[in-house]
């Protein structure tokens, strides 16, 4: 466990065996704990067996529990590779200060509550946990890198995708936003198909002038500068990660050819595919 500083701890778990360790007296109730499995499948076992929570790759978990010290054991499934952050709930709290409404955690008398949640991690996070393991950082600044990259996730997690909703008469209906939060998972739902706006429309039952207008109040891009970039972070992770090579990558998502993808990739990034591995 690498202890960034009082009330912050990062740990890069790392198994080839079915089992990993560790130490729940490191822990406290007044943590907030996330985890990222990035490689396999780990099991968090609570109560000496009688509840299991699984995550696999590319899904994160954040545990909260102020009444009741959390303890598990961990088992893993083949090669696995899971970062998990611990970080005190009142340090967490100071980093979103007045954002901190927007939290659900955070809410209120929330911070007197438990809270379990599974999701899927995105694509610009999963960059950031590539980085993390991958970087062969000094020992002198290891800590400030962690600490910035903690921070990094942080933000990138609890960003305000709906800062301007109130603002947006096409989104104001709650049944509209549902709608609209529908089009965004049509778009990451399948990488390698890029959805015409005439689909989505279709698919989610709401016009195109209102999915136009809603989308990009509440994300802040148009649909399709939104799945460009979605894209690109996924590429991006694909890239770090080594398992495919440029064209491979360009196919997987649904680019029309290499060399178009070689182009928007440079377009958004700076760099191209193969100066962007050399970088990295």
């Amino acid at each position: 466990m690498q202890i960034i500083e009082s009330g912050f701890k990062f740990i890069i778990n790392q198994s080839i065996e079915n089992t990993f360790e560790i130490d729940n007296s490191e822990f406290s109730e007044t943590d907030v704990q996330f985890h990222f499995c990035v490689r396999g499948k780990v099991n968090f076992i609570f109560n000496s067996g009688n509840y299991i929570m699984p995550i696999s790759k590319g899904e994160k978990l954040i545990l909260f529990n102020p009444n009741d010290k959390l303890e598990y054991s961990l088992e893993s499934s083949g090669v696995t590779e899971l970062i998990s952050i611990f970080i005190k709930i009142d340090k967490f709290h100071n980093l979103f200060s007045e954002n901190s409404i927007d939290i659900t955690f955070l809410k209120g008398d929330n911070k007197k509550n438990k809270h379990y949640d599974k999701d899927f991690i995105s694509p610009s996070v999963s960059l950031i946990l590539n980085q993390m393991i991958k970087h062969d950082t000094p020992s002198l600044t290891k800590k400030l890198y962690l600490k910035a990259k903690c921070y990094e996730i942080f933000s990138l997690m609890f960003s305000a995708d709906s800062s301007e909703m109130n603002k947006c008469p096409v989104i104001s209906n709650n049944d509209n936003l549902m709608k609209v939060k529908k089009a965004k998972e049509i778009i990451v739902r399948d990488v390698s198909i890029s959805p015409t706006l005439a689909e989505i429309s279709e698919e989610i039952e709401l016009s195109l002038k209102k999915l136009k207008t809603g989308f990009k109040s509440v994300y802040g891009k148009t649909v399709h500068e939104f799945m460009i970039n979605y894209k690109i972070d996924v590429a991006k992770t694909l890239l770090i990660e080594g398992n495919y090579n440029i064209n491979e990558i360009s196919l997987k998502l649904g680019f029309s050819n290499c060399s178009y993808f070689i182009k928007v990739f440079k377009d958004k990034v700076g760099l191209t595919p193969k100066v962007f591995i050399t970088n990295s």
